[in-house]
């Protein structure tokens, strides 16, 4: 099998949870971060550069794209080049070309529930998995590795195959169902001035929690799930209502249910956390109601002493894409 000279891999950004889905549901956007990686014969060293939001990632080998990439790689070496580059040797390609050479451009906010790691790491470990040819089985196996390195499935899962979609862990595997959503829904988000990490996010929920906030939540994920099916918009406020982990989270939140209720004021079917945060979205009917949320949020985000831009979105229905040429 020839080696490509070239690999460009594009994944969506990703939305979780959508309120009462916690780790289990999860939406791509149409926000991409996209690899574009270039192979001379004899790679020497490694560089990488970045644009968009991706200048806030490091521009080294500890780069977690980079990282990933040589993570799936593992202990092949690039065939019929030299040996593999070294993991965390910095911007190599300075000592002088060829070099592997990294172009990473993201339009994925970091750190603000929208994805940015598990796209970072499906953009490595997808380059990974062509330079073999990306076989639906690479393919299936770089999706398992990318879930294992995030510890949950419901953004790299939906990342990896688009759509919304319902993720559940059997064992090492996670299985998914793609769930429709009408086209005429569109998503506004809204990202603050402000990060939340994932571990700190995480820490602030309970370890126990009563069994009828479980059963309430079970009962919203599966109308939540229909109403989106069946186009009933008007049962999305009650259908994204959470007691698992939105009140535990609202603490680290400047601004965040104060823009919840501006954004049901302002015409929004439906609002929730985006993953652990610190975005918010909403699901509007597309046209101009999606700015009006969007300026809605931004306004209770100012309130609170924040400020926060608004993005028009809707569902990513592709997922990754991997070309090689």
């Amino acid at each position: 099998m020839r080696t490509p000279r070239s690999i460009r891999v594009s994944v969506p950004a990703t939305t979780s949870n959508l309120g009462p889905g916690f780790d289990t549901l999860g939406m791509a956007l149409t926000l991409r971060m996209t690899l574009s990686l270039e192979l001379p014969p004899s790679a020497r060293g490694l560089a990488v550069g970045l644009e968009g939001e991706g200048a806030d990632l490091e521009e080294t080998g500890d780069n977690l794209v980079v990282r990933s990439f040589f993570a799936g790689l593992g202990p092949r070496r690039l065939a019929g080049r030299s040996p593999a580059v070294p993991r965390f040797m910095g911007v190599m390609g300075r000592r002088g070309p060829p070099a592997l050479a990294f172009r990473i451009r993201s339009e994925i906010p970091a750190a603000r529930g929208l994805g940015s790691s598990a796209a970072a790491r499906l953009c490595g470990l997808l380059a990974a998995a062509a330079l073999r040819g990306c076989r639906p089985a690479d393919f299936e196996r770089a999706v398992e590795t990318a879930v294992s390195m995030e510890g949950h499935p419901d953004n790299a899962v939906p990342a990896a195959y688009g759509g919304l979609r319902s993720v559940l862990m059997d064992g090492p595997r996670a299985l998914s169902v793609l769930w429709s959503v009408p086209r005429g829904l569109g998503v506004t988000v809204c990202v603050p001035d402000y990060e939340v990490s994932t571990p700190k996010a995480r820490a602030v929920l309970p370890a126990k929690v009563p069994l009828k906030d479980a059963a309430a939540n079970a009962a919203r994920v599966a109308h939540l799930l229909g109403a989106l099916r069946d186009g009933r918009l008007g049962d999305l406020r009650a259908a994204m209502r959470d007691a698992l982990h939105q009140p535990y989270r609202a603490k680290l939140l400047p601004g965040f249910p104060e823009a919840l209720r501006a954004a049901y004021a302002a015409g929004a079917a439906g609002a929730a956390l985006s993953g652990s945060g610190s975005s918010v979205l909403a699901f509007v009917p597309v046209g101009r109601a999606q700015a009006r949320v969007g300026a809605a949020f931004e306004r209770a985000f100012a309130r609170a002493g924040r400020r926060a831009r608004s993005l028009t979105l809707g569902v990513d229905r592709r997922g990754a894409c991997v070309e090689t040429a």
